[in-house]
């Protein structure tokens, strides 16, 4: 093999797989080397991409179309007659030329497809991990309230990083603290440093933080980080962690551009001004008769207080409209550290302004979007919609690739909300010329269809693709067409199961919402061209902490593991007393709660594990009730009306998405990791006539209880029925869910449907609409649902609210909450406590219908 040169080797290594090539890796430096081929990687992205999906679905259709009887004939008789007026040679001189073509058609598909630009340097190896490796979340390690013993964590009210000088990756992460703080972590998560609380004037003192996507700004090249506090600016030394400047504004800032070199920052208030922040400025005036405080504590001096001056270059974008607010300001540079005099801003406001830095008077060009805009980014790289639609399809020449992709210009990307669905914009601009007008919009493409069901609030160029993350806590790879989609993920499925609980059982406050969403995502690594962007991992916060979002098999590691270094073995030692206690002391209570309330032995062991019944069917429609009323107006509620509301067909992250709301808004997280749902498989008993849906609940060691629901295939995608009827026999599967998860066995009593249940029913039908889902019956009513129908019975209620269908209508059953075992006999009614559960992965099981 050392014989060989290294182009035969790549050859060979061709035919491997993946995993078989970075095998080789562990063999020798000169095989790690070679391993690491560009070209033979970006092969392997190519092979796995959707367009190379979407490209041999297409020629096997053609391949379909030609085969037909009436087309065989004539093509056989047309291939002998060229073949037989051909000699040896010929025939020889086809193949050869056969072969050329093939590889000629290799090299300008994959030039449709592969979305770097010509100068532009891809490292393929690290593009095929982040395309198909597995994707966690590592939470950094969460800051303490300062104080002895205290172990309350605080929000992190923004985020920055810092760059060392000379270096392309993050040093440290940068973030404001609800306690008027200043934090530290480094790459790893850990907090390498911290300011006193309430060093950040305005808090701590009856004031808090206005949480802004873009509150946070560092300029790495002078060693400052900038804060928006309210109506001020922060300015803040990372060497001593003191406050060196406050800056004051005549309204509150929505919004901080990035701080970058010698270029001002520009920053935009709730009254619809643009402001100039030059850090190199130290024009100061007195705040008016009453003097600067001193920061608290010891050893810190006032920091240096001024009113930002009103200059003539301040713009007003307000106008007439009262919410033109402006949330999201973009520099865009085109060579240099200091060459950033193009300023996009965009908000709530339907369109993107394009303002000269040098004369902030007017706006020199307005982008019309349509949408309201969360965030702005770009790519130094030109944005053809024609050529883009026409790569897709594998239309364009290598000449015309070629074209395409080395005009200059930039692209200018836009995410936000349209009509209650997500956005995301591309505008390809020309170079920006010397003199105005200024860039020329070529080309916008608006994806308002397949981007998110929900608002897009971040978007950031990862690699050769594009990433944004949305309203329901996705995060979602797509290449730069802005439309074809790589990967998606949700940050929710990393939610711990150890979730730590107090003496009742209940979950401590600080993981009472299971749904995280990514306000704001940050490269780990800054783009220096001819380099890719971000080429790394990515930095998010999620409005109250910060996480690295990794790409390994290595799981979620989060910030539980950060405390367990840091502490000492005394200190986990009482830790551990500690919950000792408070688990002997919830058991005592529970006891004597039960001796008081039930005269009758119970027994205290469930058959669905040692965490089962937790609750009374009354204490879980309670905490229903309580859940419902302090989140239907949150952001997760918002989400669950529009999904519930929307003609769009339900799919898999439909359901999934109303699943993670609906356990967000009536559920209190209980659902999150112990609810898988499935469609009933072909042949399946019970589900093709006469069960719209079952769940089975399960015992697991890792969990605790589980539940596994079915849907009948056959009945609810026939076509013959509405959504509604899906949304009907969905949340009703979940309401038992909940129940099992939180009661256990109580939960087996009337067939499932307790008084708890109808409770939780009547509560979401109320709130949905007594006529539509039915909820509170327990049987379907299919003639409700029928698409086409004229229902003309109003949904009448009893003195329960319980409602009573017409006499004439057609059921299906909702199906029982119950399974048992294959090999008892159907219809038999078995007590949980009379079997035992199988774990997770157990054979299949029966439902016992209840009539």
């Amino acid at each position: 093999m050392d014989a060989l040169p290294d182009e035969i080797i790549v050859y060979l290594f061709s035919f491997l797989t993946p995993r078989e090539i970075t095998t080789t890796h562990l063999v020798c430096h000169r095989f790690l080397r070679i391993g690491r081929d560009n070209n033979l990687w970006r092969d392997e992205c190519f092979e796995i991409s959707r367009f190379a999906v979407n490209l041999r679905r297409r020629n096997r259709a053609k391949r379909m179309l030609a085969s037909k009887p009436h087309l065989r004939d004539l093509r056989k008789a047309v291939t002998e007659d060229q073949v037989g007026e051909r000699s040896v040679t010929s025939v020889a001189h086809h193949d050869l030329d056969s072969s050329n073509q093939r590889a000629a058609e290799k090299i300008r598909v994959m030039a449709n497809w592969d979305p770097s630009y010509q100068d532009e340097k891809v490292d393929w190896y690290t593009e095929f991990i982040h395309r198909t490796a597995s994707i966690g979340v590592r939470w950094f390690q969460k800051p303490l309230k300062q104080g002895v013993g205290s172990d309350l964590p605080l929000e992190v009210r923004g985020i920055g990083t810092y760059y060392l000088p000379g270096s392309e990756d993050v040093e440290m992460t940068i973030g404001p603290l609800e306690d008027g703080s200043v934090c530290l972590w480094d790459v790893k998560g850990s907090i390498i440093g911290r300011s006193a609380q309430g060093s950040l004037r305005g808090i701590g003192r009856g004031h808090t933080t206005c949480g802004i996507m873009d509150g946070v700004s560092v300029n790495s090249s002078i060693n400052r980080a900038f804060i928006a506090v309210e109506q001020d600016v922060m300015e803040v030394d990372l060497q001593t962690l003191r406050t060196v400047s406050q800056t004051r504004y005549p309204s509150s800032i929505t919004v901080m551009s990035e701080a970058r070199g010698s270029t001002p920052i520009t920053i935009g208030t709730s009254d619809g001004n643009l402001h100039l922040y030059d850090p190199r400025s130290h024009r100061t005036s007195p705040p008016g008769n009453s003097e600067p405080d001193r920061l608290e504590g010891e050893g810190f001096e006032a920091p240096v207080f001024r009113l930002a001056p009103r200059l003539q270059r301040d713009y007003n974008i307000q106008r007439q409209n009262t919410h033109s607010v402006p949330l999201s300001i973009l520099h865009m540079f085109d060579s240099g550290e200091d060459a950033a005099s193009d300023i996009f801003v965009a908000g709530r406001f339907t369109s993107i302004m394009n303002y000269d830095r040098r004369s902030l008077s007017k706006p020199r060009a307005v982008i019309h979007s349509g949408a309201r805009i969360s965030a702005l980014s770009y790519i130094p790289y030109s944005f053809s919609k024609d050529a883009a639609a026409s790569m897709r399809y594998s239309e364009l020449s290598l000449g015309e690739v070629r074209s395409v992709k080395s005009t200059p210009g930039s692209t200018l990307i836009a995410c936000g909300e349209y009509g209650g669905r997500g956005s995301l914009d591309l505008y390809g601009l020309s170079e920006l010329p010397p003199t105005p007008p200024g860039r020329g919009l070529h080309s916008a493409f608006k994806n308002r269809l397949t981007s998110s069901t929900t608002i897009v609030l971040s978007v950031i160029p990862h690699g050769s693709r594009l990433v944004i993350s949305d309203g329901n806590g996705n995060l979602k790879w797509v290449e730069r067409d802005g439309l074809t989609e790589v990967r998606q993920w949700n940050i929710s499925h990393q939610f711990p199961d150890n979730r730590p609980r107090g003496i009742f059982g209940t979950v401590d406050s600080e993981y009472e919402s299971s749904v995280d969403i990514a306000r704001k995502l940050l490269p780990t690594r800054k783009y220096v061209a001819p380099a890719a962007a971000n080429m790394d991992n990515l930095l998010l916060w999620s409005g109250e902490k910060i996480g690295l979002v990794h790409f390994s098999n290595k799981q979620n590691s989060g910030a539980v593991e950060f405390e367990e270094v840091a502490k000492s073995l005394e200190e986990r030692h009482r830790e551990s007393s500690e919950r000792t206690y408070r688990e002997l002391t919830r058991r005592a209570l529970e006891a004597q709660a039960d001796e008081g309330s039930d005269p009758q032995p119970r027994n205290t062991t469930s058959s669905l594990g040692p965490d089962a019944g937790r609750l009374t069917d009354e204490e879980a429609s309670r905490r229903v009730e309580r859940c419902f009323k302090k989140r239907q107006n949150n952001v997760q509620g918002r989400i669950l009306w529009k999904n519930l509301n929307s003609d769009l067909a339900l799919g898999q992250e439909s359901l999934d998405n109303i699943r993670i709301a609906a356990d967000n808004v009536f559920f209190d997280g209980m659902l999150c990791g112990k609810v898988k749902w499935r469609w009933s498989r072909d042949g399946e008993e019970g589900y093709e006539t006469e069960l719209l849906g079952s769940t089975t609940p399960q015992y697991s060691p890792e969990t605790g209880i589980e539940a596994r629901i079915v849907l009948s295939q056959p009945l609810l995608l026939s076509g013959r029925y509405s959504r509604d009827l899906i949304l009907s026999t969905f949340l009703h599967e979940l309401v038992h869910c909940y129940l099992f998860i939180c009661c256990g066995d109580q939960a087996q009593k009337d067939g499932g449907h307790t008084p708890g249940f109808q409770q939780i029913v009547q509560l979401i039908n109320g709130w949905i609409g007594n006529s539509r889902l039915r909820l509170c019956s327990m049987k379907a009513d299919l003639d409700h649902f029928t698409i086409g129908s004229e229902d003309l019975h109003r949904c009448s209620a009893d003195v329960d609210g319980a409602y009573q269908p017409p006499p004439t209508s057609q059921y299906a059953d909702f199906g029982d909450c119950t399974f048992v075992n294959v090999s008892l006999p159907p219809l038999a009614y078995v007590s949980m406590q009379e079997r035992m559960m199988q774990p997770l992965g157990g054979s299949v099981s029966m439902p016992i219908v209840v009539e």
